[in-house]
C-alpha cells in the first residue's frame, strides 16, 4: 500500500505539540550531545508539522542551543540556596531553557502562556513537584525578562482544542502522572531516550 503524500498527511499545528517537540530536541542535545540540526531531524522523524509549527520548533531548538549558557546564567541565580543547576532533572532543565528562551527572545509570545504551558508540560511528563518548581522559578525569571511589564501586541496565543486539560487538584494530578498519558507513550516510542527520566547524574556542561 503506498505511503500517504505530505498533502494527505495530517499536519500538527498545536503550539503545545510544537513545544513538546522542541523539548524533545533540547533533551536529545543534552543526553546524546548532538548538534541542533541532528536533534531537529530526530524530532521530525516521528511527526509531520504545519509550516508555522515547524518554524517554531526549529527556532526554539537552534535558539536554545546557541544561547544555552546565557539562559543557564539567567536561571541559575534563581535556584534556592544550595541547589546545583546540573543536579536538576534533565527534563526540568529542558522545559526551563525553552521557557526562558521564549521570555527573552520570542517577543510576540505571551509570558502567561509561556509559563502556563511550561507548568502543564512539567505536570504531564515530570511530576507535581516538577510543576511547582518550574512555576516558581519562571515567575521570578519573568520579573527579570523583557516581558516583566507585558503588554500584548495582539491576542494572546490560543490553546488548541485537542490539547489536554490538566487538572489543578494535586491528587488528580498525581493520578494522571502515575497512569501516564497517550502523549507520553508516543514520546517513549519516538526515540532511544525518554522524557520522563529523573537521571540527574547526566551532565551537559
Amino acid at each position: 500500500m503506498p505511503e500517504p503524500s505530505q498533502s494527505e498527511t495530517k499536519l500538527v499545528r498545536s503550539r503545545r505539540a510544537s513545544r513538546e517537540a522542541a523539548i524533545q530536541g533540547i533533551y536529545a542535545m543534552t543526553i546524546s550531545q548532538i548538534p541542533p540540526d541532528e536533534a531537529l531531524r530526530v524530532v521530525l522523524d516521528y511527526e509531520s508539522y504545519a509550516p508555522e509549527a515547524l518554524e517554531y520548533i526549529k527556532t526554539a531548538i537552534f535558539g536554545v542551543a546557541t544561547r544555552r549558557q546565557m539562559l543557564d546564567d539567567k536561571i541559575t541565580p534563581l535556584l534556592a540556596p544550595g541547589w546545583d543547576w546540573y543536579r536538576v532533572a534533565i527534563l526540568d532543565r529542558a522545559i526551563l531553557r525553552l521557557a526562558a528562551y521564549e521570555l527573552f527572545f520570542m517577543p510576540k509570545l505571551s509570558p502567561k502562556v509561556t509559563i502556563n504551558e511550561a507548568v502543564v508540560l512539567a505536570k504531564l511528563y515530570g511530576s507535581v513537584e516538577s510543576a511547582r518548581f518550574v512555576n516558581g522559578l519562571l515567575a521570578k525569571l519573568l520579573l527579570q525578562s523583557p516581558k516583566a511589564d507585558w503588554s500584548a501586541p495582539e491576542e494572546e496565543e490560543p490553546v488548541a482544542e485537542d490539547e489536554p486539560v490538566v487538572p489543578s487538584d494535586d491528587e488528580e494530578l498525581e493520578e494522571l502522572v502515575a497512569e501516564g498519558t497517550p502523549q507520553y507513550d508516543e514520546m517513549v516510542k519516538a526515540g532511544a531516550w525518554t522524557l520522563r527520566t529523573n537521571d540527574s547524574d547526566n551532565d551537559d556542561r
